[in-house]
């Protein structure tokens, strides 16, 4: 069965680096900062629905997860909420995006073997231009990457 396998992609995100944890935090700092307009569990629920609702357009990451954060703050503020406020979500969000995406403990081995192997083409799907920085050669240059997608 394995001899039909050719290529093994991977979604980094979670998988081989933590992320969640991030967006969590990001989270509970929008909270804080909306608190006097309603309890975490609803500004939970209105960050939620912002975030489906924008889903089609802006897809998800942290970028399209700092729109709407702003968004929400507005809706919920009925549109009061100051500027300074404003920014700090958006640190909150670029904490995120400043994340230098450690891989978790055995990947960059695990990745390095798969490779040497030479059986199979390998791919990342998130973040591609500013996370192949982080991992040294690893999967090669984005080119050849993009040639074994074809």
């Amino acid at each position: 069965m394995t001899d039909n396998i050719k290529a093994v992609v991977f979604d980094a995100d979670d998988t081989l680096w933590l992320n969640e944890p991030l967006f969590r935090g990001a989270e509970q700092e929008c909270f804080a900062v909306l608190s006097e307009y309603g309890s975490a569990q609803w500004l939970n629920e209105e960050l939620y629905k912002t975030e489906m609702e924008n889903m089609e357009e802006l897809g998800y990451g942290a970028k399209a997860f700092i729109m709407s954060m702003l968004e929400t703050a507005y809706r919920v503020s009925d549109g009061k909420i100051d500027a300074s406020r404003l920014m700090k979500l958006v640190e909150a969000g670029r904490r995120i995006l400043r994340n230098p995406a450690t891989p978790l403990d055995g990947v960059r081995e695990t990745l390095t073997r798969i490779r040497a192997c030479g059986r199979y083409s390998m791919s990342i799907i998130p973040h591609w231009r500013w996370r192949r920085k982080r991992w040294g050669g690893v999967w090669g240059t984005r080119e050849s990457v993009k040639k074994k997608r074809r």
